[in-house]
């Protein structure tokens, strides 16, 4: 159970990085959009 539970964590973070990677790229985005117009 316990390696089960760590497994899980490291999936958790793993997503939480990838999110926060695709925040970031989509901010950067906006950003060379609104710095083109």
């Amino acid at each position: 159970m316990n390696v089960r539970c760590r497994k899980y964590g490291v999936e958790k973070i793993k997503e939480g990085r990838r999110s926060y990677l695709t925040t970031q790229q989509i901010k950067i985005l906006k950003g060379s959009k609104s710095s083109k117009t």
